[in-house]
């Protein structure tokens, strides 16, 4: 019976503290790092295409659609066609409206009339101010008829400004007797005519800065037989330079009576 031998390599290693020595020939040299390959610059995204616009059939967002006003509504009734866009030199043209007047008041009773506004520009809106007539005519149940107008007028580019108030007024009143005696039942109805007219005119002389005059007039007429003798007028004047000023009022002539 053969043998066959087979050779057995062995290896020997001496560990010392930091030392490793192996009986087989040198270590390999230690492989160098591998480099980072260049990373590739990233393509651009596609700009997003716009959105298209919606079809004629497609649902509008409630705050698109344009207001209407009760104008709109009747025009809409009687098959009007729609106003022409405004222009540029739409400014130029006078603004007109009217409206029926209904009221009710103590001192005048119920009221029925009419009122009207006329607005235009005296120059182009961006350096002149608006300019405006209103007017009124109303008739009470308590016989009384009172006609307002008032205007406020800017010129060209604001040089000239006026400022009107006229009133016309065929109207009546209850009045009392001086002091706190007098009730409800001591009233006398004192009928007057009531003429009004303030003017004032003012010229621009800096940026913010007027000056100008005025004509104020009031005109009381017509008082009643009743009440002439019963209205009081008066006037008080003071000066004073230091301390408290004196306390003034009317004189209380039903507690006077009472004493």
């Amino acid at each position: 019976m053969h043998r066959t031998a087979c050779p057995v390599s062995m290896t020997l290693a001496l560990m010392c503290p930091g030392v490793v020595a192996a009986a087989e020939g040198p270590q390999a040299a230690p492989e160098p790092p591998a480099v980072p390959a260049p990373q590739s610059t990233p393509a651009p995204q596609p700009t997003p295409a716009p959105s298209a616009a919606p079809e004629s059939g497609a649902e509008v967002s409630a705050v698109a659609e344009p207001t209407r006003d009760i104008f709109d509504v009747i025009r809409g009734w009687r098959h009007k066609p729609e106003p022409a866009p405004p222009r540029p030199e739409d400014y130029k043209k006078l603004m007109i409206a009217g409206a029926p007047l209904i009221s009710y008041n103590p001192a005048s009773g119920a009221g029925l009339g009419a009122a009207g506004n006329v607005a235009f520009y005296r120059g182009h809106p961006d350096h002149t101010r608006i300019s405006s007539l209103v007017g009124s005519l109303i008739g009470t149940t308590k016989e009384q008829l009172l006609f307002n107008v008032k205007i406020d007028a800017s010129s060209l580019k604001n040089t000239w400004g006026l400022h009107s108030d006229n009133r016309l007024y065929w109207t009546n009143q209850d009045t009392y007797g001086l002091g706190t005696g007098t009730t409800p039942g001591d009233a006398v109805n004192a009928r007057y005519d009531f003429f009004r007219f303030h003017e004032t005119l003012y010229r621009q002389v800096h940026r913010h800065l007027y000056v100008g005059a005025g004509f104020l007039f009031d005109l009381h007429l017509r008082l009643s037989k009743d009440a002439r003798h019963k209205l009081a007028f008066w006037t008080f004047a003071n000066l004073d330079t230091g301390g408290v000023a004196p306390y003034f009022d009317l004189p209380a002539t039903g507690m006077q009576e009472a004493f």
